[in-house]
């Protein structure tokens, strides 16, 4: 990397400048992953998700799911990796303090083994949690409204009118049973992933871990710090913040723990418990938009432009090539490269003659992540899905309303029609005694069975004797 002579380091390191307006929140933001993914969940998906809601009901449903979800990123990360890393410890026999703390570079493979039990045991009953949380918020939402219709919720059909497969009491059940049996099967995963690498970690004697291991733990350990003001603050919400965050060292490790521990559990949820295909269409779209934006958009194109803009105010030229011809793609058009974070643009001497351009532009890269979150991910999905709905819906009632295809008017085959002189006509039409005196009928002749003239013929005499 070439820097220029007038930002290379030739003086101690600076006294870091303190910015006031903007700047400072901004700062503190950055240095707590956990207050920032809370800020944006709550300002960048809840508000615009609940503001944009069709009737009062939908919007007491809506922010059920939506408050929940923050609740659960909160408190699950604040409570769950302590009582984790203590059972982890107890079973494998870890001190703490190689399970938090030590970079990942300084610790035994038995370590390794211990951090990645600690990593999924708190990982499984995080994810399963979100899961579960749908089908709390569609219990309730029953409970309230008396009704699991989607359709009625949004204000298309009528409560009374609306068709439902359970009643009320049953739809209860259901969704208790499935939030239960979910949140059951991620807490059992948690725990048997927990509890199997902490005894592998007791037991283990080799220097170094197998391949897969390796990677395994690279891509899903959690990286805590000691003295932690917030439980695990800069381990697991070091990853789930990354694709947003912009963390290069990591990207793809912390954006694959994202999207597999986090994303896909809460959309996978919601498309699992659905009240009906238009609520199923719904989710859909918002999960497809959500991975464009957050697993490609955001980090390959959107991260990678304003990398380019930093080497433009810094003088940098772009180093270092990506193995991925997709990456080396994006790169020739954006530019390669890491933003450096507000810590790394006031104390470093390198950055110090170019400092105010470097702040400015990194509270636009915030204004305008906050921006894309806000209209791309929270706003956008539910304007559009009003209208897709209603559509919808529209179309399907009118084409219940279209008048059906009358089969009996339609013309007869020609070899179906019986001709009048035929004697099964003259069967179908005859009259029964009881309906008809029979001293008003004329008398026909008595001629055999089977010749041509015979009243009913193909009818044997038997047969005809007793209808006569």
């Amino acid at each position: 990397m070439n820097i220029p002579p007038s930002l290379h380091p030739t003086s101690p390191v600076q006294t870091p400048i303190r910015f006031g307006g903007i700047s400072a929140p901004l700062i503190f933001l950055e240095k707590n992953p956990l207050a920032e993914t809370v800020f944006k969940d709550v300002l960048g998906f809840n508000v615009p998700k609940i503001i944009f809601t069709r009737t009062p009901s939908e919007r007491l449903d809506v922010a059920t799911l939506e408050l929940s979800n923050t609740a659960i990123t909160v408190g699950l990360s604040l409570l769950l990796p302590q009582l984790v890393r203590g059972l982890v410890q107890r079973v494998s026999a870890i001190p703490k303090a190689e399970l938090v703390g030590k970079a990942a570079a300084d610790i035994s493979a038995k370590a390794r083994l211990a951090r990645l039990g600690a990593s999924f045991g708190f990982m499984f009953p995080f994810a399963s949690a979100f899961w579960a949380a749908v089908f709390f918020r569609n219990y309730l939402t029953v409970e309230r409204s008396n009704t699991a219709n989607f359709e009625a919720l949004i204000g298309l059909e009528k409560k009374g009118e609306a068709q439902q497969k359970r009643t009320p009491e049953e739809e209860k059940r259901y969704q208790l049973h499935m939030a239960w049996k979910v949140l059951g099967i991620g807490t059992a995963l948690g725990l048997a992933s927990g509890l199997g690498f902490s005894l592998a970690a007791r037991r283990y004697g080799k220097e170094a871990l197998p391949k897969s291991l390796e990677w395994l733990f690279s891509k899903f350990h959690l990286r805590g710090e000691a003295g932690g003001k917030i439980a695990d603050q800069k381990g697991f919400f070091q990853k789930l913040g990354a694709v947003i965050k912009g963390n290069g060292a990591n990207q793809v490790n912390d954006g694959l723990a994202t999207f597999l521990f986090w994303l896909a559990p809460a959309y996978l949820g919601w498309l699992h418990a659905a009240r009906g295909p238009n609520e199923f269409k719904e989710q859909a779209l918002k999960a497809a938009n959500g991975v464009l934006w957050f697993s490609i958009f955001t980090p390959m194109v959107v991260k990678p432009i304003f990398s380019r803009f930093f080497k433009k105010v810094t003088g940098e030229t772009a180093s270092g090539t990506s193995d991925s011809i997709l990456r080396r793609l994006i790169g020739k058009i954006s530019g390669n490269g890491v933003v450096p974070t507000y810590e790394q643009i006031l104390t470093h001497p390198r950055y110090a003659p170019v400092r105010d351009q470097l702040m400015k532009l990194k509270n636009k890269q915030f204004g305008i992540g906050l921006a894309i979150t806000v209209l791309m991910l929270g706003a956008s999905p539910q304007i559009l899905n009003i209208f897709l709905t209603r559509r919808r819906y529209e179309q399907e009632q009118n084409e219940k309303q279209q008048p059906q295809p009358d089969f009996g008017s339609r013309p007869v085959h020609p070899s179906l029609v019986i001709r009048p002189d035929s004697p099964f006509k003259a069967f179908e039409n005859r009259q029964h005694p009881l309906t008809v005196n029979p001293a008003l009928q004329p008398e026909t002749p008595e001629l055999p069975y089977g010749v041509p003239g015979y009243p009913y013929y193909g009818v044997s005499p038997q047969a005809y004797s007793r209808y006569r």
